[in-house]
């Protein structure tokens, strides 16, 4: 099927100057068929407009043939949003609005990225009228302008004259008239007579204005596009070889697109592929985790598993629920409350020193219910004294999260005085201030997998490891990657600890083998390699700030059918009605894609121990016969052993004695680290 995604590049606006002119279609009306309507969250803001009975509006509501005179098309929608026509808001509600009824009328879901070239070709084959098919062309002229205008913005920026005025000044006529004889782009006539001694003068500065004249008419042609909702239209409504010419290198991209347009216009540099994700994920306006407020669920009240029969009925009932939220996944804590969040609380006080007041740090604390369960299950089973005095902090870098987690623990009372949330990245180390040197809890769940990486590229099977960059593609619309020696010193830390390349060392650079450079000449294979370097920030972070910690870490020891390549790679997905889409490369993550990586808790061991520093000196004093002591004692288990250890598996048993804690979470781990005697 025919599917794509709206974008906000594609902002389809008037022309450029102090009144918006809307397109002008040379009709009076045009009938718009809304039987196939997609609902979408666009639908919400045009609900905006109360009582004005917008020709929008009744389009949006009435399953009916309706007729929408095209002048008003864009002046309503302004009315509808009161905002300015020029305003991003208006800007993504009236692209998002236009696209999705395109979409809608050749019955076309919105998931997958194609381009508008194709969109054109594909209009060939559907059965519209004359007067839609015109619609369809302006808008797409409209578009395209629009996509174009943001790629050479900076060549107007600093100009004395706009585009609007450049075309005002050269703009032919409807009816053309018989040109006089005079150059429209001299300031004055050459006079007829000249003296002698002037005439070499004069013939340059003619020649002169000659040149400039003709790099304005030049200029001028590309700023046609400004008047493409009126001017462009008029000309070529009808040129269908023209639409493709124009779209054969212009991509309908989602909303992200242009909000990581607006990233690199402010980061020209390329980027780190850490920063990418970092920033992909949780930038503050443009990130997922922004921009998708329910990416991760919460459910109203708990599964009643001895209600269901088995696995058949608990699927149903996912599902079930799934579609009720509306939210891209929920986590293992939430679909198993209060039991999960219970199981780590007996963990807790099983292994921890009571005759210390409890402190327990969470990062990444979610919806809260991981918070609540613990300090419900301590209030209840712990000694009185231990939940009196205990305290529980939440490190969230995302502000909605926040204030849901002070919602969520505060539906009991008595957990406020003990609870607080710190809206901060708990990877920065200058947010924790001093260490702190007595023993406390800290809790991770799911939070590696959503922690950045970044990425090293080896030609063949002898070449260094490079580093990988992101870049802005100049010519393009799309992002490249761009390949530079090993240089930055926290890919250089994890590349050591990984110890990926038998040969690497800091200090030492050995030469492969005769043979072996042969071989990888012969047949080169490319290796690509992700490593956890936002993981060795956050636990050096974590080890400088509570040296005396015990950890408590859960995520996704694998990820089934992932497409992109290299050691450790990650899973990029988009989730939209219901339904999941897969990436293939992570450059498609642009804010509007999850991206999570699997953990390597082999990996994960030996990163706690290199921030511990019992290994950190091994590597950098290349003295692996020391005899120094761990600081740190670890322990990695699947998830069923935990629970069994520390839970009450029988609370998720569903009447035929399916367990979906048990039997469906096997590509999950809990790793637990807790100080030793040589931790000073």
């Amino acid at each position: 099927m025919i599917t794509t995604t709206t974008t906000t590049t594609m902002q389809l606006q008037g022309i450029h100057g102090p009144k918006p002119t809307p397109l002008t279609l040379n009709k009076n009306s045009s009938k718009i068929s809304k039987k196939h309507h997609i609902n979408n969250p666009s639908q919400k803001h045009v609900n905006r407009g109360g009582e004005y009975k917008s020709p929008v509006i009744v389009y949006l509501k009435s399953p009916e043939v309706v007729h929408v005179p095209p002048h008003e098309f864009m002046t309503t929608v302004q009315r509808l949003t009161g905002k300015p026509f020029s305003s991003s808001s208006h800007q993504d509600f009236f692209a998002d609005s236009v696209w999705d009824k395109i979409l809608g009328w050749c019955q076309a879901p919105r998931e997958v990225f194609i381009t508008v070239k194709e969109v054109i070709e594909m209009a060939d084959s559907w059965p519209w009228t004359q007067s839609r098919r015109e619609i369809f062309h302006a808008i797409v002229l409209a578009t395209l302008w629009n996509i174009w205008k943001v790629r050479n913005d900076r060549v107007f920026s600093g100009k004395r004259k706009s585009p609007g005025d450049v075309v005002d000044e050269i703009k032919v006529p409807k009816e053309p008239k018989p040109v006089p004889a005079k150059k429209p782009f001299l300031e004055k006539p050459v006079p007829e007579k000249t003296a002698p001694e002037n005439v070499q003068k004069n013939l340059w500065v003619g020649l002169l204005k000659t040149v400039v004249a003709s790099a304005l008419l030049c200029f001028a042609l590309l700023c046609l596009l400004v008047e493409s909702g009126e001017m462009a239209y008029r000309y070529h409504r009808y040129n269908r070889h023209l639409l493709l010419h124009l779209s054969s290198t212009t991509t309908v991209r989602s909303r992200g697109w242009l909000t990581f347009s607006a990233f690199f216009s402010t980061q020209p540099s390329p980027l780190l592929v850490r920063d990418f994700i970092h920033s992909a994920l949780y930038d503050p306006q443009h990130g997922y985790f922004s921009q998708t407020p329910r990416a991760v669920g919460v459910l109203d009240t708990t599964i009643p598993f001895h209600n269901l029969r088995g696995r058949k009925a608990y699927l149903s009932h996912l599902d079930k629920i799934y579609k009720q939220n509306d939210v891209s996944w929920f986590t293992p804590v939430e679909l198993f409350k209060p039991w999960y969040a219970h199981a780590i609380a007996e963990a807790i006080l099983r292994t921890t020193n009571l005759s210390f007041p409890l402190k327990i740090y969470e990062i990444g604390g979610g919806s809260g219910t991981c918070a609540k369960g613990i300090m419900d299950y301590i209030m209840l089973n712990a000694p009185t004294r231990v939940y009196t005095n205990m305290s529980y902090t939440s490190i969230e870098i995302s502000s909605s999260l926040a204030k849901k987690q002070m919602e969520t623990v505060g539906e009991v009372t008595s957990h406020l005085s003990k609870f607080k949330v710190e809206c901060r990245d708990a990877a920065d180390s200058s947010g924790w201030g001093d260490a702190e040197q007595q023993p406390c809890w800290v809790i991770m769940l799911e939070v590696l997998d959503n922690l950045p990486h970044d990425l090293i590229y080896s030609e063949n099977q002898v070449s260094p490891w490079m580093e990988v960059w992101v870049e802005k593609q100049q010519d393009r619309s799309g992002l490249s990657e761009l390949y530079k020696p090993m240089q930055d010193p926290l890919i250089k830390s994890c590349l050591d600890i990984l110890n990926v390349d038998k040969d690497y060392r800091p200090q030492e650079t050995r030469e492969a083998s005769l043979p072996s450079n042969i071989w990888a000449k012969m047949f080169p294979k490319p290796r690509r390699c992700w490593l956890p370097t936002g993981c060795l920030k956050l636990l050096d972070a974590l080890h400088g700030a509570l040296p005396k910690m015990s950890l408590i870490a859960s995520d996704f020891s694998y990820l089934p059918d992932v497409k992109i390549p290299g050691e450790r790679a990650p899973l990029v997905s988009t989730k939209k009605d219901g339904s999941s889409s897969d990436h293939s490369t992570y450059l498609d993550a642009k804010g509007d894609a999850d991206i999570f990586f699997p953990t390597d808790f082999w990996l994960l061991e030996r990163i706690d121990h290199y921030s511990s520093g019992w290994l950190k000196s091994r590597i950098e004093h290349f003295d692996r016969s020391s005899k120094q002591g761990k600081k740190r004692r670890t322990i990695t288990l699947d998830t069923s052993v935990f629970m069994e250890e520390f839970g009450l598996p029988t609370k998720t048993k569903t009447k035929d004695g399916y367990n979906p804690l048990l039997d469906d979470f096997k590509n999950t781990k809990f790793y637990l680290s807790v100080p030793t005697h040589n931790t000073k």
